[in-house]
């Protein structure tokens, strides 16, 4: 967990409750970096998840013939992202 606000950092690990030691040999800028990308992750998840389900209902309409491969990777990725597993 990613928690940021009053410009202060706290990384918790829910694993095991322990850091990895990359942790300690991030700088500041890496350690703000990583938890503006999980930020972006978390907020853009659910339009994301949705144009996927959108694009799947198409490759399964129109296209599933043509690449089952790629209508396979599509159906994977919203398992994954919904926390399902492959």
């Amino acid at each position: 967990m990613v928690l940021c606000g009053d410009g202060e950092l706290v990384i918790c690990s829910t694993a095991n409750e322990r850091l990895d030691a990359s942790y300690y040999s991030q700088s500041q800028n890496e350690l703000e970096a990583n938890a503006a990308l999980i930020v972006r992750a978390v907020n853009s998840h659910a339009a994301l998840v949705a144009a996927l389900e959108s694009v799947n209902a198409y490759w399964d309409q129109y296209n599933e013939s043509d690449n089952p491969d790629l209508g396979k990777e599509i159906r994977t990725a919203l398992a994954l992202a919904k926390g399902g597993t492959t």
